[in-house]
């Protein structure tokens, strides 16, 4: 082996997170190696493929909610059914996710289609159901005009826009007022 070889290997040092993020130091360069599935959650993601309950409701529920573009993604023919192309979906997301990241990779589609939604993630919780705003506009009026939402359609279209945008652990007061403004918890 000679003297060169030996510098590189003692020169390369990975350092891992718990999600399998590697970060590769090497010659005084940065270097970040790993799937995109780690990226994401190091960015505080959680991917649709960590649902517990449900989980085939989500992937249905993207699908059809984004049929003529997801079918061009995952190559869906035209005569399948809704539960073929939620699970073609579900399909292109794990490999997806579990492909190389390479710096710079436009991942906006897997962003969108992918990963867990603030709804997704509140219909992980027991005794939560999403109810109707008439009945908590009351309750959080004050709050809610300082966020300029004046009345209960306002207050319908923020929790629709809220429930679908990516959930994040980053993002913790967020999530909590979605969770307070569009569902009530029921204890047992």
């Amino acid at each position: 082996m000679s003297s060169s070889s030996i510098a590189k290997s003692v020169g390369t040092v990975c350092l891992v997170s718990l999600s399998g993020y590697c970060t590769v130091l090497t010659g005084g360069k940065l270097l970040k190696t790993g799937n995109l599935r780690a990226r994401l959650e190091s960015m505080g993601y959680l991917t649709s493929l960590d649902i517990k309950k449900n989980q085939f409701l989500k992937w249905k529920r993207v699908f059809l909610r984004h049929r003529d573009e997801v079918s061009k993604i995952i190559n869906l023919q035209g005569n399948s059914s809704d539960n073929m192309g939620a699970y073609m979906l579900k399909r292109w997301c794990y490999q997806s996710l579990n492909a190389e990241y390479t710096q710079g990779k436009d991942i906006t589609e897997i962003k969108k289609y992918c990963l867990m939604s603030n709804r997704d993630k509140i219909m992980e919780e027991d005794n939560v159901e999403f109810v109707s705003h008439e009945e908590l506009f009351p309750n959080y009026r004050e709050f809610l005009e300082t966020e300029g939402i004046t009345n209960v359609e306002d207050l319908n279209i923020w929790c629709s826009t809220a429930l679908d945008r990516n959930f994040s652990w980053k993002n913790t007061q967020e999530f909590k007022n979605i969770r307070d403004l569009c569902t009530s918890v029921h204890s047992n």
